[in-house]
């Protein structure tokens, strides 16, 4: 059982809108907001860094115009839960979740 709590977002639905509204889904942006709007409850230990974000949409393929609007908008160190991760690329909360749990197994001890 992982801890749960209640993350405040407000960079992050900044950063969302201009990629929302980018990409044409309005309705990702509304739904997020909506959800985070009292506190996005996620599990603390399922999320992934800046710098891993980075690294995965570089091998991904993503363009260094998109990586460094991220490097340039949140910290280093800041953690995306996969309910961010979810909404921001338009990938089922499931995957995410799988995605960043990995991450966290292999960048563990146990991994």
């Amino acid at each position: 059982q992982l801890a749960s709590f209640s993350k405040e977002v407000p960079l992050f639905i900044r950063y969302l809108k201009a990629v929302t509204d980018q990409e044409k889904r309005p309705e990702a942006f509304v739904a997020f907001l909506e959800r985070a709007k009292s506190g996005l409850v996620v599990e603390s230990d399922v999320y992934i860094t800046t710098e891993e974000l980075v690294a995965v949409m570089w091998k991904n393929g993503y363009a260094e115009a998109e990586r460094n609007a991220l490097q340039f908008t949140f910290p280093a160190d800041y953690k995306f839960h996969y309910p961010e991760l979810s909404a921001m690329f338009d990938i089922p909360e499931e995957d995410t979740y799988k995605f960043c749990m990995r991450a966290r197994i292999e960048s563990s001890h146990i991994g």
